[in-house]
Order: C-alpha cells, then structure tokens, then sequence
C-alpha cells in the first residue's frame, strides 16, 4: 500500500510484527510501523467511547524515537461542537 508521504507500508510485516509482539505492546508496534511508513513524528490513535460522547487519544511515548520515554496518556477529546465531532458524525473530512 503506497502512504501519502509515497512510501511503501508493508501489510504483512506490520501484521507480523504486531503478532510477535506482546499484546500490549501491539498498539507501539503499529504506531511505529506508521510513523516510518508516513515520516510521521508522532503517532496516536483516536478511539470512540461506548457513549458517542467523546475519543480517547492514545499514545505512548517508547513508539517513537523522538518521544518522551514511559510517556504514556489516554486524553479525552469531546465530541460535542467539535471538527472530530463532526468528521466521525458524518464520516467525511
């Protein structure tokens, strides 16, 4: 799969990579496996709560070099009146 950055993601080794790593390590393996692939410097991951009221934004610090060791956070980002809000509401950008 070609990235917007136009680098090569390869599927099978991210998925390879993530099964050889221990479960809770796998959410720091796809991270770093995007941020080489998209020459990103931070990574996190944006996950909807049961309720539809807010994302919880994960992120590690150990995924990328550039990042704070041992830095691991779960912020809450409201949805109400906000762009994520909207972008997940009508699923479009």
């Amino acid at each position: 799969m070609l990235t917007e950055g136009g680098s090569e993601l390869d599927l099978a080794k991210l998925l390879a990579a993530v099964e050889n790593a221990p479960p809770v390590a796998a959410a720091d393996v796809v991270a770093l496996q995007l941020a080489e692939a998209m020459g990103a410097l931070d990574v996190s991951f944006l996950i909807a709560d049961f309720s539809g009221d807010l994302l919880i934004r994960l992120t590690h610090g150990e995924t990328l070099p550039t990042s704070s060791p041992d830095r691991e956070m779960a912020t809450r980002v409201p949805l109400a009146d906000s762009a994520h809000g909207s972008v997940l509401a009508k699923q479009t950008v």
